[in-house]
């Protein structure tokens, strides 16, 4: 549901709907929580791209009623599979980073995805799992200078998961998977 809450927020029109073949690409593993669909009404194409992530599902395909899910996982930073692929990479519908940890746990690796994505005028949304992680990563967004929509952040995701879980390295506070939406741009 996220994923459809950026596309509607970041298109100006309704035509997105209408498009034979999505394409997103995720800058981060997701659980299969974000990217299952019991009925498509199109043909869906998801990359998923991160480093840690594992590349047995490449080029796998799920047919239902006509249409199609297909995979490609990519063991890369996104600025790295962007550079890989070359000529041949094809700007996503949507880049979206779930619960990414740009601003705390994995800083280092995301100022150059942050610049090609803004750059490059990549759709893009980014989750975290807290306001003060959302604040921050929408610092370092606009720092590269991307333009904020302002439904997409930094705010409270609508779409986020309602199971908060107390803060373990925190006297107070809590998070949420996907919780807060803190930012996203095209």
């Amino acid at each position: 549901m996220t994923i459809l809450y950026a596309l509607e927020k970041l298109n100006d029109n309704d035509e997105w709907t209408r498009m034979h073949t999505l394409t997103i690409h995720t800058c981060q593993d997701a659980t299969w929580n974000e990217w299952s669909f019991s009925t498509l009404k199109f043909a869906l194409i998801f990359c998923l791209v991160s480093p840690q992530v594992s590349t047995k599902l490449h080029g796998s395909e799920c047919q239902q009623l006509g249409r199609k899910r297909i995979h490609e996982n990519a063991p890369y930073t996104y600025h790295g599979f962007v550079q890989k692929k070359g000529s041949d990479f094809e700007k996503p519908d949507l880049c979206i980073a779930f619960n990414s940890g740009a601003s705390q746990a994995s800083m280092h690796t995301w100022p150059a995805t942050f610049q090609l994505l803004v750059e490059r005028k990549i759709p893009s949304l980014f989750t975290s799992l807290n306001r003060e992680e959302a604040e921050l990563e929408a610092a370092l967004l606009r720092a590269a200078g991307a333009i904020l929509h302002p439904g997409l952040g930094p705010v409270k995701n609508p779409w986020g998961s309602i199971n908060a879980t107390s803060e373990p390295i925190k006297v107070y506070g809590h998070y949420a998977v996907n919780g807060w939406l803190a930012g996203g741009f095209r």
